[in-house]
């Protein structure tokens, strides 16, 4: 399969040389027992545990030759860029259906953030 971005699928079963991951994080903490039904968690899973599970995970694929990309560091370096910024909120916000009466309220929060990997970390785990 060849997508029009670059990105290629030779074989399901050939060699990994490249995989974006994403490290679980408190976003886990923000599950409840009615969403996690519908999101496959039997449990309410503990972020720690998680996250430590994930790093032993990517720890066999770099031992066996496969470079780890972290979805949340590519988000962040993209976010940098203040015009990418902007288009990648006004979109995020619509496909999350923020309430319009509150939309330009938590764009401005985010917009504002000068930590790309905090605006990530926010973006990821949500906003109260």
């Amino acid at each position: 399969m060849t997508a029009s971005n670059g990105l290629n699928v030779y074989s399901e079963i050939g060699r990994l040389r490249r995989v974006a991951v994403h490290r679980p994080g408190v976003e886990l903490d923000n599950l409840t027992p009615p969403n996690m039904k519908s999101l496959l968690f039997d449990d309410i899973p503990d972020h720690v545990a998680a996250a430590r599970e994930h790093d032993f995970f990517t720890d066999v694929l770099r031992e066996a030759g496969v470079e780890v990309l972290y979805v949340t560091d590519l988000l962040a370096n993209l976010l940098a860029d203040l015009d990418d910024r902007r288009t990648f909120l006004e979109r995020f916000l619509e496909e999350a259906r923020v309430f319009q009466a509150t939309r330009q309220r938590v764009f401005d929060h985010l917009f504002s953030m000068e930590d790309p990997k905090e605006l990530v970390q926010s973006l990821v785990a949500g906003i109260r």
